[in-house]
């Protein structure tokens, strides 16, 4: 796969072990083994760190070594490693002490801090900051670390996890309890602690009685893997499917909001075309949406076929009797939702989606969380032979970017195995607004013609307007255009960025005193669209134009003219006709104005 070359250089490849321990061994249950081989979970989690290298290898690296130690005290199997003994009917998960967790501490060589950041970027850039477990066909490590600085700018620290050994909700209390033990030793000014206590709420619960198999899953799913064989006739293989981690170099990584003004309007949307009325929730509505765009989007799903949603429902509280939320290790269900894609494509494709997902929800509260558990392997693997699958990542309850290990709330959050299972991620969003983050990967075209462009755009004209320190009043009228234009005209998805810009630069010269140049809103695309397209489009916009907005354009050409030492040979009244004239002699604008002018003024067309 191609990387970006000489991305990063690797300071120190270390092992951390827990100061005390001892041996300590731990059966994988049937909700364990149904990820035995599938790939790593991975995510990253940005930091704005703006300082000299000394000042992170010097105090905050040691302070993250400490802290982590201390840490694996309380989550001693993560040093360990996964196996399958020839004399154990099942894999388990076996520390000793002589185990350690690996961890990377790497520098880039870039000043790309910022990107990686941002809302949108190539998934390659991103690819060096995620540490590798070491899986070999006896043996796989449940987790590693990788910490890469950025010079003056950050840091990011890359996590990746064994599926079989935890689910999201256990990986997140793993982190938090991390940051919770160097969050402590900043304050207490300590590196040389030997022990520490974690609250309640991030004490892992490790006890795997508590998950009842009356109908013996554990045993069906392991005969189903030793049929399966692994990846070579080693039956007890450990290697997981797709490990070889391919990623095309066209691929985008993006990331959208959803507002709780964009929610409340789906929600709204909804309940006036669902035939039930019924409880709708912020990850039903968020599911079904981000299914609906990206079935149109993508270009590899057959419109004759079936499509197949599947999303995790944690099972902690919903079995019986309810178990621990603390509860390390896996313990999910998948929701499976079918659908046609025809339904999907059409005018109601999102109130498809969501019927479906709310009746999933119904058979799980209806039927248990376990009913027809002992068929899930079988089912899963048929399922992945047939149809195009879409699956979803992360949850909004595990608040990541609250993951904070003393030194604020990370940036960036990004779940970067996706960019090969093909899921798109949710989570909370950054801003705290009770907002939905999005995660997809997309390749360029896809990502463009993704039905959340409106969206992307105006998140894009706000990072321009920061950039540019441009006028708040000058970002609202630039999406008054928008919305205005797009009200009354259909645009192919792929001009939209062209639309943003060129509104932008209307609006700027209504309220900016120095408005951004032409070629800089041009380079703000890369370029993809010229002056005579934005010149084009800005004529289009124009001719959405109210008649307040019109008499904005009036007096701005008219005091355009008082600059120039030319226009001085001609009557007041001429130029303000002409000006007035000027939009109505491309366009037809609310009647016939212009010509209206004309005649009071005895002035001809010309």
């Amino acid at each position: 796969m191609e990387q970006p070359q000489n991305a990063l250089k690797v300071v120190e490849v270390c092992l951390v072990q827990p100061p005390q321990g001892t041996t300590t061994s731990l059966p994988l249950t049937f909700f364990d083994i149904l990820w035995l081989r599938f790939p790593p979970v991975e995510r990253l989690f940005f930091y704005e760190f703006p300082h000299p290298p000394s000042s992170f290898f010097d105090s905050l690296l040691p302070t993250l070594k400490h802290s982590l130690q201390l840490t694996l005290q309380h989550f001693l199997p993560l040093a360990g490693n996964i196996t399958w003994p020839l004399d154990s009917p099942h894999p388990i998960i076996t520390y000793v002490p002589s185990d350690a967790v690996s961890f990377t501490i790497a520098e880039s060589n870039t000043n790309n801090f910022n990107i990686l950041c941002s809302n949108t970027c190539k998934a390659l850039e991103r690819y060096p900051l995620i540490p590798r477990l070491n899986i070999t066909q006896e043996q796989a490590s449940v987790i590693a670390l990788q910490i890469t600085l950025f010079p003056n700018s950050g840091f990011c620290i890359g996590i990746t996890t064994h599926h079989a050994a935890m689910d999201g909700s256990s990986s997140t209390l793993f982190m938090k309890a991390w940051a919770y033990a160097c969050s402590k030793l900043i304050i207490n000014s300590s590196t040389s602690s030997s022990s520490l206590s974690l609250p309640q709420h991030l004490t892992p619960f490790f006890d795997r009685s508590v998950i009842g198999d009356s109908t013996r899953n554990r045993e069906v799913y392991v005969e189903e893997l030793l049929k399966q064989g692994g990846t070579t006739s080693n039956n007890r293989s450990l290697k997981v499917w797709g490990s070889n981690d391919t990623i095309e170099t066209d691929v985008v990584k993006g990331s959208f909001e959803l507002t709780p003004s964009h929610i409340l309007k789906l929600k709204q949307y909804a309940q006036t075309k669902m035939k039930m009325k019924v409880h709708l929730s912020t990850f039903s509505v968020t599911c079904a949406y981000v299914l609906t765009c990206l079935i149109k989007a993508e270009d590899t799903v057959e419109v004759d076929n079936k499509v197949i949603f599947v999303f995790a429902v944690d099972c902690r509280s919903r079995l019986d009797p309810p178990i621990l939320q603390t509860y390390f290790g896996n313990c999910v269900a998948g929701c499976v939702v079918q659908v046609e894609v025809t339904k999907l494509l059409g005018k109601d494709g999102f109130i498809i989606a969501l019927e479906g997902i709310i009746e999933g929800l119904k058979k799980v509260e209806n039927n248990g969380v376990l009913s027809g558990s002992e068929t899930w392997m079988s089912r899963r693997m048929k399922t992945f032979k047939e149809m195009k699958i879409f699956t979803i990542a992360g949850s909004p309850r595990f608040e990541v970017y609250n993951v904070d290990f003393g030194w604020g709330k990370p940036k960036k959050v990004d779940i970067t195995s996706i960019d090969k299972t093909k899921a798109f991620s949710v989570s909370e969003s950054k801003t705290n607004s009770k907002g939905i983050e999005i995660g997809l990967t997309l390749n360029k075209l896809e990502m463009e013609a993704f039905a959340l462009p409106h969206l992307h755009l105006i998140s894009r004209l706000e990072e321009v307007a920061e950039e540019y320190r441009l006028l708040p009043e000058t970002l609202y009228l630039t999406v008054n255009y928008i919305d205005g234009y797009l009200s009354r005209n259909a645009m192919n998805r792929q001009k939209l960025q062209l639309l943003g810009i060129s509104c932008m630069m209307i609006a700027a010269k209504y309220e900016e005193i120095c408005a951004p140049e032409v070629e800089e809103l041009c380079f703000i695309t890369d370029n993809t669209y010229g002056k005579e397209e934005e010149f084009q489009t800005i004529y289009w916009s124009v001719n959405e134009v109210n008649a307040m907005q019109l008499e904005c354009l009036t007096n701005y050409i008219v005091e355009l003219s008082l600059l120039e030492y030319s226009m001085l040979c001609y009557a007041p009244s001429l130029i303000v006709a002409s000006t007035v004239f000027w939009p109505n002699l491309y366009f037809t604008l609310q009647g016939n104005h212009g010509y209206a002018t004309m005649h009071c003024n005895s002035y001809q067309q010309h």
